[in-house]
């Protein structure tokens, strides 16, 4: 607090900047102390760096004489028991790093000691101290009986941006944790650097620091508070010169504290890829700095810099032709945080083309291709392509595979195959067509793009089909055209152009069952916001024994219906529907699920259960 000094009636404080005739009351550090504060029995400390040594939590062996030197007992001094202040100095100099943060967790009251070097950081406290990399200035006791050691700060006349030593709104936050000069020797703070950068406290820290930017250091609380303390003793311009240098520093550490994934890279950018000569690429960028305890590149794990919320990969290989790279973040129990994708071309400037139809088993491997389809080829009767994960396979225009015995495309989630034109051109291909195909054929993690709008990108007429985690991108057309097929469609993503050729076709459309197998879609996303098309379109006609099932689907906005379905025996579960409505609404109105029965007769069962429905004209 402060207090007026009068000597002989006489004020002894400079009416002025510093002091404007005031003193800063401290306490003395004591028992009293301990007393006054309720801090229960505890060993209180005060630290005063000596010549070139510093009370930095250096373990300097079992004898207490070289610790006298810089610290200070200033409670239970008659029993001389110095053990607690050696054995912190010992965990913090030799445990291994295996079980420092246990054993940190266990004997340090962590949260306290976070708070101490956030609050400092925010002051800028540029008095030499613990705070800024010199073992000075702080008491630390231990808690005798909650067996924790506490940090509590002193000597705080260079904060701020004032006193003899100003600081800067922009200085860095782990001051604490980097070498100082001090009194022209640079200390070397390891242990409070191993404490503060450490991976299982650095997260802790950052959210410290937003706490205080969100609290007692916001726009609205320290103007306050600086009010209640020096209102009527400061000049105006003083008070307002503070609450600009932490208005600032608010700023910059806020701006200190990623939240979001990002990517930085110097790779330039042509025709919306970004461009690599060579197969090793370096990709670095920053991460959510409280939460992120992990990132991998397309599953693969990059450098992660805890205290400086940076991840890194020196040499990420690359796979001939389009890359599409996937960075994500994890938390402690390894639950995604955030995803960033983006695309790479390495043009090696050789595609592997497929002329001739293709009558024995092949393999496209990733590190082949890029494989090129110039026109249409036909994956003949008992011959099986099989695309491995990571390929690059490019068609020319109006190119199609036909398949007629067996496709397999064996992308995974963080290595998936793409299927479109060439990069730099500006024609479109015309999918992939199974005509009698009653093998299993299975597209899994493959991202499909550049389709022509008057050609579905999947097609199957009585075939057998599984698609699992498919990416329909940039739709003109239809995603998935099917007839008297055994369809299996989960996790796959629908995202239409917003171009207006072929606008006036559903995403998907089918017909008719193969015999007894039904139709199932599980847990896809489709998103046609505006296009004036039902989303879902399928007439059973009227083949009551099989079924058709959609589970737990994402149907994102659409000017027509949702689903329109006849003909056919139906089960709708936990599917979620929002925005679809009418353009014209109310004039018109549009029917977010439509279902009837067939011009043959057939009376076809439906059922709904745990639908949820949002902003629609009409539900059923």
């Amino acid at each position: 607090r402060l207090v007026r000094v009068r000597l002989n009636g006489v004020a002894t404080a400079v009416a002025g900047y510093p002091m404007y005739g005031t003193y800063a009351h401290n306490d003395v550090v004591d028992g009293d102390f301990a007393d006054y504060h309720n801090l229960g029995p505890v060993n209180i400390y005060r630290t005063i760096r000596t010549g070139s040594m510093e009370a930095d939590f250096t373990y300097l062996g079992e004898d207490s004489k070289p610790y006298r030197q810089v610290y200070f007992k200033e409670t239970n001094a008659a029993e001389d028991d110095w053990r607690d202040l050696i054995q912190l100095c010992q965990l913090l100099t030799e445990t291994p790093d295996e079980t420092f943060a246990a054993s940190v967790e266990e004997s340090l009251d962590v949260d306290n000691w976070l708070r101490f070097f956030a609050i400092n950081t925010f002051f800028d406290n540029r008095e030499t101290g613990l705070s800024n990399g010199i073992g000075d200035d702080f008491i630390h006791f231990k808690d005798l009986t909650g067996n924790r050691h506490v940090l509590v700060p002193y000597d705080l006349d260079t904060i701020l941006g004032r006193g003899d030593t100003p600081g800067s709104p922009t200085a860095g936050l782990f001051q604490a944790a980097e070498p100082a000069n001090a009194s022209g020797h640079m200390t070397q703070p390891d242990q409070v650097a191993r404490l503060l950068k450490h991976p299982a406290f650095v997260p802790r820290y950052f959210a410290e620091l937003q706490r205080q930017a969100e609290t007692i250091f916001s726009g609205d609380k320290f103007p306050a508070f600086v009010e209640q303390v020096m209102g009527g003793r400061a000049d105006e311009s003083e008070i307002e010169r503070l609450n600009r240098f932490v208005a600032a520093r608010r700023e910059f550490i806020l701006s200190e504290i990623p939240h979001a994934l990002t990517l930085s890279t110097d790779l330039p950018l042509k025709q919306g890829h970004r461009i690599s000569e060579t197969a090793l690429v370096a990709l670095e960028g920053r991460a959510n700095a409280m939460a992120t305890r992990s990132v991998t590149i397309n599953g693969i794990p990059a450098n992660w810099s805890a205290w400086e919320a940076s991840w890194k990969a020196d040499a990420f290989e690359l796979q001939p032709g389009l890359n599409h790279l996937s960075v994500r973040a994890f938390d402690a129990s390894h639950a995604e945080l955030d995803r960033l994708e983006f695309t790479v071309w390495h043009e090696t400037g050789a595609h592997q083309p497929l002329n001739a139809d293709i009558t024995t088993d092949t393999v496209l491997s990733a590190a082949g291709g890029p494989w090129f389809f110039p026109g249409k080829t036909v994956v003949q009767k008992q011959a099986t392509l099989s695309i491995e994960a990571g390929a690059m396979v490019y068609f020319g225009e109006d190119a199609q595979l036909e398949v007629r015995g067996r496709l397999t495309i064996s992308g995974e989630p963080d290595r998936r195959t793409t299927l479109t034109t060439p990069p730099g051109t500006s024609h479109r291909w015309r999918g992939i067509r199974w005509i009698d195909s009653t093998q299993p054929n299975r597209l899994a993690h493959v991202n499909i793009s550049s389709v022509a709008a008057d050609a579905a990108a999947v097609q199957a007429d009585g075939s057998r089909l599984e698609l699992s985690g498919v990416a329909f991108r940039s739709l003109l057309g239809s995603a998935i055209q099917f007839a008297d097929s055994a369809l299996l469609a989960s996790g796959c993503s629908f995202e239409t152009s917003a171009t207006d050729a072929g606008a006036a076709l559903p995403i998907v459309t089918g017909s008719g069952f193969a015999g007894d197998s039904s139709v199932v879609f599980r847990g896809n996303h489709f998103t046609a916001t505006g296009r004036p098309a039902p989303v879902f379109v399928f007439d059973g006609q009227g083949q009551l024994g099989a079924w058709l099932e959609l589970r737990g689907n994402r149907f994102s906005g659409g000017a027509r219906e949702a689903l329109k379905l006849s003909g056919c025996n139906s089960f709708l579960w936990e599917n979620q529907f929002q925005n679809f409505r009418h353009p014209e609404s109310p004039a018109k109105r549009t029917a977010t699920v439509s279902i009837s029965g067939s011009p043959v007769g057939a009376w076809p069962i439906a059922v709904l259960a745990r639908n949820r429905l949002g902003q629609a004209d009409t539900a059923l």
